[in-house]
């Protein structure tokens, strides 16, 4: 049984406006609160105050109860602005215990702190760090005041050395560095007819006994529950179309979507109005979270008015037949919807008008452009330049390009103007990986082109979505799978997305089923994804890191993400069996942050179907460098010694999977040049008559050292 509670340690430490008297640090405000207890452990107190007091503070205490019933960083860090001095600063320390296994007798319990620095009167941390400390009591009743209790020393250590490094720093300058920008917290899509029903005067014909009817949901719902949203560590609400849509099924598909526009300047009456959406805005920057409004600009309803009004508006191409043929994919009919021909100027004078519309309205921090590969980039590119002068933040223009080819997606962000995109090739990768078997090595190989995209960093990075399975299903209820699925999710480059549902569980494969009612019931996976979110939020080489691979097996894989001086490990086994790995020279393991794994010195064992995240440091860190390096192939046992070979696969060198464009093998040799630390994946494909024949086996995933090597493969082998 796992045991979980939550401790919050708020420290306010308040400098005087005269210059600190030698051997006095200022004034520090602790206050303790233990949820769900009336008194704190006293020993946590005692203990923290001597530590604070050896540093030269003046130690007070703020009673516990200001904090009563406020879960989220960000709600505690406004109560700490609101009772700190003017001109101090505040010290915000939040720990969670949890029980998680026994082993030898004795009971492990992992005891996790985040530790955040703030100016007085502000809401955004300027210095922040996570860590993990390790508990094992000999009694399995032993509860959490007596395990924070062991854990004291450790924690204040952690408090003593964080306080030292960032007292006297200049709070600007340690905010540009750590501070993780609003734009790369992880996004939260909501369905809002799906999501909550906060207004029943606007139901109409809502009927949640019937999947294709509407239920009822609208933004008063997501007002309602957006303390939900931000306990489970999300940063950006992504919320479906609120504009005048078709309200009836149509050939038995759903309309509750609301992707069938029928008016984009107007409010849908069953999802809000402008009182409702001045609420949202003021509810959500109350929270500090950022709005993603989801605008639909390639099509309208089939029966919008505005297509007998204005038939000129619309192409006459009819319905899209070849989804890769440029000019149809873009002039055609998606699922038979009018589509919008963007050329004409008084459409552009439409969409431009719904635009500002909106932002008067709800004042977006984003845009998402619903099926933007189905729009001409001469209207998104100068779109996007509107959206962006509306803004005041960026980025703000998020492009749904549904493309599983890396070449094409990277092609398309630029075409297409975009900030951001949905990486389509990783999420295939995922489920490929994490659902249905397949080799560690795709997961890893997308990160080898990471370098083709404009900022791979800005992908949003997802596990399904609301025209997708649900993970839930994709991986057939596999509990295990799921959690490593979303582990690798959140320390993966990139910005998360979590669809609405996927905290408790939902599942459905095809609309309307994936596109099921939100329950809000307590759920493991909750628990799961608010750790992760606060990992990832705590740590620059999880959020903003680069990405190497250390090692690469049939069924496990280890990644290093790094950022300066601080590293973290990402390892999965996917394997039934354990596996032992040994670090390179001069990489140091700090703490375990999630996972149970064995460490000692350089060397690592990762338990089977396991997942885990390993702080790590050194000199190692500071030798890394961006390289290539070359890698010498030598193929042997071919069909034919006398015919014409290629190397094909993943990524510019190799042609991107197009065998006219790969590496042509000479004299049973080839040469490829890769981002050292990287995976390549490529298959052997044999030219005959000008037309391509790969080789008898699965794609080959091979990992690219720091340094030159030769290796040996055979013909389908």
């Amino acid at each position: 049984m796992v045991l979980r509670s939550l401790l919050l340690l708020g420290l306010v430490a308040c400098s005087h406006s005269q210059p600190t008297p030698p051997g006095r640090a200022g004034l520090v405000s602790l206050a303790v609160v233990v949820d769900g207890q009336k008194k704190p452990p006293a020993v946590v107190i005692n203990r923290l105050e001597a530590g604070l007091a050896a540093l030269g503070y003046q130690v007070t205490i703020v009673p516990g109860q200001h904090f009563a019933g406020h879960r989220s960083t960000s709600a505690r860090l406004r109560i700490l602005s609101q009772r700190s001095k003017r001109d101090g600063q505040q010290l915000l320390v939040e720990l969670a215990g949890e029980a998680t296994s026994q082993l030898g007798g004795a009971y492990r319990w992992e005891v996790t702190g985040s530790l955040s620095l703030v100016p007085a009167q502000a809401q955004d941390a300027f210095a922040q760090t996570a860590f993990h400390v390790p508990v094992f009591r000999q009694h399995e009743t032993d509860g959490l005041s007596v395990v924070v209790a062991a854990a004291v020393p450790d924690v204040v250590t952690r408090v003593h050395a964080f306080l030292s490094q960032h007292r006297h720093g200049s709070p600007q300058a340690e905010q540009a560095e750590v501070q993780l920008p609003a734009s790369r917290r992880p996004i939260y899509l909501v369905m809002v007819d799906r999501f909550a029903n906060g207004n029943v005067d606007n139901d109409a014909d809502a009927d949640p006994t019937q999947a294709i009817a509407f239920h009822g949901g609208d933004l008063q719902g997501v007002v309602d529950r957006l303390d939900w949203i931000e306990e489970l560590g999300m940063g950006q609400v992504w919320v479906t179309p609120v504009a005048k849509a078709r309200t009836r099924p149509f050939v038995g598909h759903s309309a509750f979507h609301g992707y069938w526009t029928e008016d984009l300047r107007e409010w849908e009456p069953r999802f809000g109005d402008d009182t409702i959406g001045r609420q949202l805005r003021q509810e959500l920057d109350r929270r500090g979270l950022r709005l993603i409004l989801d605008l639909v600009v390639n099509h309208l309803d089939y029966d919008a008015p505005l297509v007998e009004q204005q038939p000129h508006w619309f192409h006459q191409a009819g319905d899209v037949v070849d989804f890769r043929d440029p000019v149809q994919r873009v002039t055609g009919r998606v699922h038979g919807l009018p589509d919008l021909d963007q050329d004409v100027p008084e459409v552009f004078a439409y969409l431009s008008s719904a635009a500002r519309t909106w932002h008067a309205r709800l004042q977006p921090d984003g845009y998402r452009l619903d099926a933007v590969q189905h729009v001409a980039p001469t209207f998104t590119k100068p779109y996007a330049d509107l959206l962006r002068s509306l803004a005041e933040t960026e980025p703000v223009v998020i492009g749904e390009v549904f493309e599983g080819d890396s070449r094409r997606l990277s092609e398309a962000i630029v075409a297409h103007g975009l900030d951001q995109a949905f990486d389509f090739p990783f999420y295939y990768a995922m489920k490929s990986v994490f659902c249905e078997g397949g080799h560690v090595g795709r997961v890893a190989a997308v990160f080898g082109v990471d370098g083709m995209y404009p900022d791979s960093s800005q992908l949003i990075t997802f596990l399904d979505n609301h025209d997708l399975p649900r993970i839930h299903s994709a991986c057939a209820g596999d509990g295990q799978a799921i959690d490593r699925a979303l582990g690798f999710l959140f320390s993966s480059r990139g910005v998360p997305a979590i669809t609405y549902g996927t905290e408790v569980g939902l599942a459905g494969v095809d609309a309307p089923a994936n596109r099921g009612a939100m329950r809000f019931v307590r759920h493991p996976l909750r628990d799961r994804i608010a750790k992760l979110a606060r990992l990832r939020d705590g740590r620059a080489a999880l959020h903003s890191g680069a990405t190497r691979i250390l090692e690469i097996g049939d069924q496990h894989l280890v990644v290093l993400r790094h950022r300066g001086p601080e590293g973290v490990l990402v390892l999965l086994n996917h394997g039934t069996d354990r596996v032992d790995i040994t670090l390179p020279k001069d990489l140091v393991l700090g703490s375990v942050l999630d996972g149970a794994l064995e460490a000692g010195g350089v060397h690592l064992a990762l338990g089977p179907q396991s997942f885990g995240l390993v702080e790590v440091g050194g000199a190692y860190l500071g030798k890394l460098q961006p390289a290539k390096t070359k890698v010498v192939i030598q193929v042997d046992q071919l069909p034919d010694p006398t015919g014409q070979y290629r190397l094909v696969g993943l990524g510019p060198a190799l042609g991107h999977w197009r065998p006219e464009a790969g590496l042509p093998v000479q004299s049973g040799r080839v040469v490829l040049e890769a981002p050292d630390q990287s995976v390549a994946a490529f298959k052997l494909v044999q030219m005959k008559g000008g037309r391509p024949v790969w080789e008898p086996r699965d794609n080959r995933y091979l990992h690219v050292a720091k340094t030159t090597q030769t290796v040996e493969i055979r013909w389908g082998r």
